[in-house]
């Protein structure tokens, strides 16, 4: 696994310490795909988040933004669901988890390497 660079986090409740990419993430996913997946995390208080998070991505076509990346970040409790899209020459198609193991870990793993 590699290890990804602490963001900030918001309080003391999940996601705050270490973080990890499992190495099916890291092949597929750039870095900076990687960071905004934790910032999408991050930008969820800290009291509602989920210990299990999920993001689905995928690719869309737009006539005027050309391909696009496609992500739908989803929780089941409290329930959350956000969809972003934004321009990409190779956008990426697979569905990932980031597990809390509540003892300062966070893993971003794809749903195959579960």
């Amino acid at each position: 696994m590699c290890r990804i660079p602490d963001q900030p986090a918001n309080g003391p409740v999940t996601f705050t310490g270490e973080r990890y990419a499992t190495r099916g993430v890291s092949l597929l996913l750039d870095l900076q795909l990687q960071q905004l997946l934790w910032l999408l995390i991050d930008q969820i208080p800290p009291e509602k988040r989920d210990y299990l998070p999920t993001f689905k991505l995928t690719a869309r076509f737009d006539m005027k933004r050309g391909i696009l990346q496609h992500i739908v970040h989803q929780q089941a409790a409290p329930p959350f669901r956000l969809e972003v899209d934004f321009p990409c020459y190779r956008p990426v198609c697979c569905n990932l988890f980031v597990i809390d193991d509540s003892n300062g870990a966070a893993t971003m793993l794809l749903t195959e390497e579960y």
